[in-house]
């Protein structure tokens, strides 16, 4: 058995792209949650529990009781030690420095392995601090770290993870296939399930934003530069639509009504099967501050739909040139932003839109699916001396 731990609340990038193709291996994993007591909605519900128990995974909980709980690395190593697994696998921080620390006292200790998921735009000064003292003292206690970009793993080779343990593990998933032929038409049904009280949402130009509603998200410089190019006007109709929740709900929405974008913003909350849907837009956009190697932007490529993005972390990986998808300087100014998509939504920029969906789907196809992602993790741990 090969056990991965994870300390989320929340269903996002890392256990989308982890957990479904391990549930082809049934009997061979096992996930294991750092759960954190003080969040109350988790006192309710565990999304992590019902994703790994609907893919068959056997699950466990390990409770915390805040941001260092002694006693939780006590029962993380008690449950390691019971199961004898061949190989355990943490995932980002604290449940990589949880497990690093439950190795100690484990007769024989099993191989280790973390993933790395990203370092830029952390939220605050305290989680910075963290980071910093997990890339330089906790990831040498494990036997390979992977990363999930290459802008990653020079970042945690300047800290001092040796080349020998360091690995590339560049992110990889299944979305659904959209043939160019029919995308018009399933883009036709996706509005209308989107947007049923617009008279005609196949004539409006869709951008669509994917992501939780934090700071590293940057929806704020979204909206910034929404509302210029709503002041200095574009050649179509458009709406922005706005998917994910979280803490910066509320203010978001009162900088868009401050904004005057009332009318052009859809604000459309948390929907499970959004990735499959994004076929409905016309642009994809993101503004992050950091990205690890973004689920939704590859998501985008198998359903032929172009992105804008910032060119951070593992975007740079993705997209190497604008061939592939339209990128942005992380600074780049907001009104040189604005006047670039005003342009994308001409006819002329919207036939380039088109061409770079065709390359990045056939690129996605290529280099970033599920199976390729699989075949590396293999390779890895094949070096361990574990084979699934």
């Amino acid at each position: 058995m090969i056990i991965h731990v994870f300390n989320t609340s929340v269903i996002s990038g890392p256990e989308r792209l982890v957990l479904p193709p391990l549930a082809g291996y049934r009997g061979r994993f096992m996930i294991v949650n750092l759960l954190e007591g003080r969040l109350e909605r988790l006192r309710e519900s565990d999304p992590l529990k019902d994703l790994s128990r609907s893919l068959g995974l056997p699950y466990a909980a390990v409770p915390v009781g805040g941001r260092w709980d002694g006693g939780a690395i006590r029962r993380l190593r008690a449950l390691i030690a019971e199961a004898k697994p061949e190989l355990v696998h943490a995932h980002a921080l604290k449940a990589s420095v949880y497990t690093a620390l439950s190795r100690r006292g484990l007769r024989p200790a099993p191989p280790m392995v973390s993933t790395h998921h990203g370092v830029r735009g952390l939220p605050d000064f305290k989680t910075r601090l963290y980071e910093i003292l997990y890339r330089r003292f906790f990831l040498r206690l494990f036997d390979r770290v992977l990363c999930v970009s290459t802008e990653d793993y020079e970042t945690v080779r300047a800290s001092g993870v040796g080349a020998d343990a360091l690995r590339l593990h560049l992110n990889g998933v299944d979305g659904r296939i959209v043939d160019f032929d029919r995308r018009r038409d399933e883009g036709k049904k996706i509005r209308a399930a989107w947007l049923p009280r617009e008279n005609s949402p196949e004539s409006l130009f869709l951008f669509g934003v994917v992501g939780r509603l934090s700071a590293e998200k940057d929806h704020d410089r979204l909206l910034r530069v929404l509302a210029r190019l709503e002041k200095d006007g574009c050649p179509a109709d458009w709406r922005c639509l706005i998917f994910g929740l979280g803490d910066l709900e509320r203010p978001l929405r009162e900088k868009a009504r401050r904004l005057g974008l009332e009318r052009r913003i859809v604000w459309m909350g948390y929907r499970e099967n959004v990735g499959g849907e994004l076929a409905g837009l016309d642009l994809l956009l993101s503004f992050s501050k950091a990205e690890g190697l973004p689920i939704n932007l590859i998501e985008a490529g198998w359903a032929g739909t172009p992105v804008m993005s910032t060119l951070v972390g593992g975007v740079k990986d993705l997209i190497p040139d604008e061939r592939y998808g339209v990128g942005v300087a992380p600074h780049e100014p907001i009104e040189e932003s604005a006047r670039r998509i005003a342009a994308l939504l001409s006819e002329k920029g919207q036939v380039t839109l088109e061409a770079q969906g065709r390359r990045l789907k056939e690129r996605i196809s290529r280099e970033f699916s599920q199976a390729r992602w699989l075949g590396r993790l293999k390779e890895i741990y094949a070096e361990l001396g574990v084979t699934i």
